[in-house]
């Protein structure tokens, strides 16, 4: 429960449906927890990143969704994206 959360879930995610995070997201918002939940509904998510093609994995329409949380629209070329921020600014309790 002190342990915060930040969901990246594509709309057009044609694997798994953006249901699973939406019920997700909503059970840990209703919990006791004292972290903070972060979720990006991401409306048009990629369906590949570099490494899938290297690695001969087909396209999946809308889930790469994590190639938005490391590289998000406006992300300049040697700028920390958000999600490093976010990460470096919470630490575990001694």
């Amino acid at each position: 429960k002190s342990t915060p959360v930040w969901a990246f879930h594509g709309e057009n995610d044609s694997i798994l449906p953006v249901s699973m995070s939406d019920e997700s997201v909503a059970a840990l918002r209703k919990s006791a927890r004292a972290a903070e939940v972060k979720y990006d509904r991401i409306p048009e998510a990629r369906g590949s990143d570099p490494s899938w093609a290297a690695a001969g994995v087909p396209d999946m329409e809308g889930h790469a969704s994590w190639v938005h949380a490391y590289y998000p629209p406006g992300t300049r070329v040697g700028e920390n994206p958000p999600l490093f921020d976010w990460l470096l600014k919470h630490h575990r309790p001694a």
